[in-house]
């Protein structure tokens, strides 16, 4: 990576960059929701695609590889370690 693209370093070695760092667009006065949307909603913002990748994940292994409650309801090794080796 080269330094030089993004900064200077005086003759200490100190980094300065070459543009001041953006706030997270909540705390941005004057308030500006489309930002705010864009950051929570837009891709690589808060929510896409990582946190609702693994909520999508998570539903998906609950209604497709969960046994059904009848057959949780007796306490069963069968279904335990099923559970156990889903969730290794």
């Amino acid at each position: 990576m080269d330094d030089s693209k993004f900064g200077i370093r005086n003759k200490r070695g100190d980094w300065k960059p070459h543009g001041k760092i953006q706030s997270n667009p909540r705390y941005i006065i004057p308030f500006e929701p489309i930002k705010l949307f864009k950051h929570i909603f837009g891709w690589n913002g808060y929510i896409f695609p990582w946190a609702f990748l693994w909520a999508l994940i998570t539903v998906v292994l609950w209604f497709y590889l969960t046994p059904p409650l009848e057959q949780m309801k007796n306490f069963e090794t069968g279904w335990i370690f099923f559970l156990l080796i889903r969730n290794a």
